[in-house]
């Protein structure tokens, strides 16, 4: 885990410190010592409902740098800072991160070299991932199949019927679960 740098000990009463995902994009400003913006995505539950993409700006160089240069999509972080309401219409709610820890990294496309690396051969270079708690999906127009895979990396199984994918994930979870006797 890095820390860039951790959350104090005794957090003051104001400080939210939530984990989640690093969106795909983030955005530094134009201008030399403007913040970087990003986008957290936050699934505190398996329930689709309780989602949520909050936008987040970084000020503190070190975190700017780590953010644009050294993190990349589907970093598992936890982020601490305080939230800033929105103040007129208009306006934004957003967290300003005072500090950043990876709690685990996401697949590194850029070292990817084969889709097989990834996932399974089916996966082509059009589509869309979609993040639904701790679980992926893979939505491939060209085969018309959705892949799914658990955050820990473990494939699932891929379907035809988007209309499947809460019962594939059900079985897997009742595979991961272990009977009461």
């Amino acid at each position: 885990m890095t820390a860039f740098p951790s959350p104090q000990p005794d957090l003051p009463s104001d400080l939210l410190v939530l984990d989640g995902y690093l969106d795909d994009q983030t955005l530094p400003d134009e201008i030399l010592g403007a913040p970087v913006r990003f986008q957290l995505v936050v699934s505190p539950t398996e329930d689709r409902v309780d989602e949520l993409v909050l936008p987040c700006t970084v000020t503190q160089s070190e975190l700017a740098h780590a953010i644009v240069n050294e993190l990349g999509a589907s970093d598992l972080l936890r982020v601490s800072g305080r939230i800033r309401l929105p103040q007129t219409p208009g306006d934004v709610l957003q967290l300003d991160v005072t500090a950043i820890e990876v709690l685990d990294t996401g697949v590194d496309l850029a070292s990817v070299s084969t889709d097989d690396e990834i996932g399974p051969a089916e996966l082509s270079e059009h589509g869309f991932v979609e993040r639904t708690g701790h679980y992926q999906v893979w939505h491939d127009p060209d085969a018309g199949l959705s892949s799914i895979w658990h955050t820990s990396g473990t494939w699932l199984d891929s379907t035809d019927d988007p209309s499947e994918l809460g019962t594939v994930i059900e079985v897997f979870e009742q595979r991961r679960t272990p009977k009461a006797e």
